[in-house]
């Protein structure tokens, strides 16, 4: 043997932690309950994400909309406020029936 005590223990904690590793590796894979709950939570923020832009653009579009309009503006807002919540309910259902 080629190899003195002390290189062979280094040798051996070397494969141990990258066969350490490669488990690992393996067991975040095999964890379906974990990847679907980190894939929920990505799509809840994208929607949260849309709901925020949507609701802006709603208010903008009521500001534009107050301008030009000699009705009064809430129940513009409001049928805009219900137009964005149909669209979110719609998209949320949709992700939902196709199951991502």
């Amino acid at each position: 043997m080629d190899q003195e005590p002390g290189e062979i223990r280094e040798a051996i904690e070397q494969t141990r932690a990258q066969i350490g590793g490669t488990i690992e590796a393996i067991a975040d894979k095999a964890d379906v309950k974990a990847r679907a709950s980190d894939k929920v939570t990505e799509q809840r923020e994208k929607l949260r994400a849309t709901s925020s832009e949507l609701r802006s653009k709603a208010v903008d579009a009521t500001h534009q909309i107050r301008r030009r309009s000699p009705l009064p503006a809430w129940p513009t807002f409001i049928l805009l406020a219900g137009a964005t919540s149909l669209l979110l309910a719609f998209i949320a259902r949709s992700r939902h029936r196709r199951g991502s």
